[in-house]
């Protein structure tokens, strides 16, 4: 199995960057419950004051597949697009190796 992963860089409303940040901090629990979820951690940039970064690895495509299709995933997606603006930026990911990769 190949593990797969996501950079996804949103950019909040203008003001609404730590709403962003508090709605994801909402779902890390559910996160930590998802089986296939190996990394799933969200991030500030001190550069871009606007812009909230996710980070996903997940241990096969399958396991991403279940975290994309799930309820509470479309629920988080929605309230997601009410706090910020255009699309955002996703970078699909195959992780090779590093601290914390099996």
């Amino acid at each position: 199995m190949t593990k797969v992963g996501v950079f996804i860089k949103f950019t909040a409303k203008p003001g609404m960057r730590d709403e962003l940040a508090e709605h994801f901090r909402s779902l890390v629990e559910t996160a930590n419950v998802e089986s296939g979820t190996e990394d799933w951690a969200f991030h500030i940039s001190p550069i871009e004051p606007d812009a909230v970064w996710l980070y996903e690895v997940y241990k096969e495509q399958g396991a991403k597949d279940l975290h994309d299709s799930t309820q509470i995933n479309a629920e988080a997606k929605a309230k997601t697009h009410e706090l910020t603006v255009g699309v955002p930026e996703v970078v699909p990911l195959i992780p090779i190796a590093g601290k914390g990769l099996a």
